[in-house]
């Protein structure tokens, strides 16, 4: 998972202070998340 945001994200924390930091890597989580569930939501449902 952590490569994969880091290759797809260019994920590189180089800030100043650790909420700057928290913050993009948050930021980064939610937006590999919001592409995983859209990703899951369109899979067909197998019965």
């Amino acid at each position: 998972m952590f490569a994969g945001q880091k290759h797809r994200f260019g994920l590189f924390v180089r800030t100043i202070g650790l909420v700057r930091a928290r913050t993009k890597i948050g930021l980064a989580d939610l937006a590999y998340n919001l592409k995983r569930f859209l990703w899951i939501e369109a899979r067909p449902v197998v019965t």
